[in-house]
């Protein structure tokens, strides 16, 4: 696979328009990633854990060798398995973006050449041959081999969501979040804003006492107006939307709440502090601190990948 990496693409560098939508958020997602999960099932899982490349295997994570490039994240989209890698030595300056079957296979899905001093952190699958990558001062998207840099002021650039409706969200190192639909720019803040979720309804915004309101983000909702779900009861540090738009909420203490029909209920609490949750067809994935992977199983989680061989070193 190295010698394929060594193909030169045809890239243009062209500046488009800046971000101009910035709101203050508490979210994981926005803060320099370390580690990165992506999940389509039990035994199709990975995850990049201090440049290291994981797959979970029989419960346990298992390491994927990358040669001749660094692992800095992965993802889910259109069904498969993502990830990106910083390239090392005679690939310095190449991102690559690479396709991971569940077994660990790496397909090459293609190369992005980087600004001089760019640092890749983060990537999103807006397509096959269509995808964004968040560091530093700049955001780069490359469609079809041609790469489109947007300049973005303020702190720089460590994570990206591509969500429904081209909606983009870029996380800051300072734990902001910058939004805005692709091609177009926006200038209305958000207040009590936790994070940005996808759903079958498109894009949502997670407030911080729970609440859930209709997209899109930079539109406030109107005086008076109800969200379209109420406060949950508890401080989410994050949220997903599954497929029945049944929405699941957890917050820092484990605690979680589910939302079906509009109602609250209390669910189980989970094994360890959470950082994330992550939705599949079959349901709900929350991340651990310690890397282990839980499946809400009705309304308990349950333990499907144990913790990363990291922890505990």
């Amino acid at each position: 696979m190295a010698s394929s990496w060594r193909r030169a693409w045809r890239v243009a560098i062209a500046l488009s328009v800046s971000v101009s939508v910035v709101v203050s958020v508490s979210s994981a997602w926005a803060q320099v990633p370390v580690r990165s999960f992506a999940v389509l099932a039990a035994d199709a899982a990975l995850a990049v854990d201090h440049g290291r490349l994981y797959r979970a295997a029989n419960g346990v994570w298992v390491e994927i060798p990358v040669a001749g490039a660094q692992p800095r994240d992965v993802t889910v989209s259109h069904g498969m398995l993502w990830a990106l890698a910083a390239g090392t030595g005679t690939q310095s300056g190449v991102a690559l973006v690479l396709r991971v079957s569940s077994a660990g296979d790496l397909t090459l899905a293609g190369t992005v050449s980087l600004p001089v001093g760019y640092t890749p952190r983060s990537l999103a699958v807006a397509g096959d041959t269509d995808w964004l990558i968040a560091g530093g001062g700049s955001l780069l998207r490359d469609r079809n081999g041609v790469v489109t840099s947007v300049a973005l002021a303020g702190p720089a650039a460590v994570s990206v969501r591509w969500m429904p409706d081209e909606v983009v969200a870029v996380g800051r190192a300072d734990g902001s979040v910058s939004t805005w639909r692709w091609g177009q720019s926006r200038s209305v803040a958000r207040e009590h804003l936790a994070r940005l979720i996808p759903g079958v309804r498109g894009t949502l915004v997670l407030r911080t006492d729970g609440a859930v309101e209709l997209g899109p983000p930079w539109v406030p909702p109107l005086p008076g107006a109800h969200p379209w779900l109420p406060p949950s009861g508890i401080v989410p540090v994050d949220a997903v939307v599954l497929h029945n738009e049944q929405v699941v909420e957890v917050a820092a203490d484990g605690r979680g709440v589910l939302n079906a029909d509009g109602h609250w209920q209390p669910i189980g609490v989970t094994p360890g502090p959470p950082t994330a949750l992550l939705a599949t067809l079959a349901g709900a994935w929350s991340v651990l601190a310690d890397g282990r992977l839980c499946a809400l199983v009705g309304t308990r989680w349950v333990v499907r990948v144990q913790a990363l061989p990291s922890v505990g070193r």
